[in-house]
């Protein structure tokens, strides 16, 4: 399969983030909004159209890009709801995937607080 996704560098780290490093994805859609999760399907490949243009991930948390410094505010956490959510995204409405660092993401929301105050 990775041989398959090669050509293409977005369908190659879906696959390494989801399937070879079981780590999460933050990935953001072309409506500014942000979900970071596991993604759990990547469709079936074909030989015209590569793989299908739809991924499904099972989101932990959601959010969306200010309009004017795109930077990321989550308001949606999914670990307290009490049974799995799968969403189902369109590759045509991504911009851009990223392996989701936890470790970063807590320094860099506490500095900017501290910026903040």
């Amino acid at each position: 399969m990775g041989e398959i996704l090669a050509d293409s560098p977005l369908d190659y780290l879906l696959f390494e983030l989801s399937l070879v490093t079981d780590k999460y994805a933050m990935i953001s859609l072309n409506d500014r909004k942000v979900y970071v999760g596991k993604v759990i399907d990547m469709g079936e490949p074909t030989e015209t159209n590569g793989v299908d243009q739809d991924i499904s991930i099972m989101p932990l948390m959601s959010g969306f890009r200010d309009e004017k410094t795109l930077e990321v505010r989550f308001t949606t956490d999914y670990a307290e709801v009490e049974s799995d959510i799968y969403l189902s995204l369109r590759q045509d409405a991504i911009t851009s995937v990223t392996e989701f660092d936890f470790d970063a993401y807590k320094t860099l929301a506490s500095d900017h607080q501290t910026h903040q105050t």
